[in-house]
């Protein structure tokens, strides 16, 4: 079995680097996009692929084709992103809609981390305050798990930043960091977050197939 990984950004690609160390997973490639993107609406066409990557999901009817014909049937898309501020459950329901209306798709399961991929590394506080001693315990512990509430902000404070003085560059360049920390000391069998386990759990049944 192969898996590939469509992420929405370069600290989500580094993330996934590091948690896939810790499955049974040895053929998969991870593909970072430039931001989430959207899907196309109805009767809109998609337009073609350029050789840079784009938004996620403005990509991803291409992709998931594409791949559907590349692939063998034992392969399987994992496509990662972020909820951000929309009801999860809409959400999730546009997406099968999406899916049922392609041509011979790839294999697929969204894994959607609710609101920002920075709730799964809140999920384990043991592995913030090991990546980073002086972070603050009492702003992790007041964070309600996998809550719309500004979530990469919540975990800049704990960490001494001021998210608002911070640019888009800025924190991207923090949110890779705090992947590239964080995720090694993280156990999967201690994280609290409903969306980290949701996906742990997908990829786990994934695994027990090769």
């Amino acid at each position: 079995m192969h898996i590939e990984f469509l992420v929405e950004d370069v600290s989500g690609k580094v993330f996934l680097k590091h948690i896939l160390k810790k499955f049974n997973v040895q053929s998969y490639k991870i593909l970072a996009f430039k931001g989430v993107g959207r899907l196309p609406k109805k009767n809109n066409s998609v337009p073609p692929l350029s050789q840079k990557r784009g938004g996620l999901l403005t990509d991803l009817k291409k992709f998931l084709e594409g791949y559907g014909n590349s692939l063998n049937d034992s392969d399987v898309v994992f496509v990662v992103f972020d909820s951000d501020q929309k009801n999860l459950a809409a959400l999730e329901f546009e997406l099968q809609q999406f899916y049922s209306s392609l041509n011979k798709p790839a294999k697929t399961i969204f894994s959607l981390a609710t609101e920002e991929m920075e709730a799964w590394l809140l999920g384990d506080s043991d592995a913030i305050m090991q990546a980073y001693p002086k972070a603050k315990l009492q702003i992790i512990q007041t964070y309600q798990q996998d809550s719309i509430c500004g979530t990469w902000e919540v975990l800049a404070r704990a960490l001494n930043h001021k998210p608002e003085s911070l640019d888009w560059q800025a924190s991207g360049r923090l949110k890779s960091e705090w992947a590239d920390k964080i995720t090694p000391l993280m156990v999967l069998d201690n994280n609290v977050s409903p969306s980290f386990i949701k996906f742990r759990d997908e990829l786990s049944r994934m695994e027990s197939l090769i």
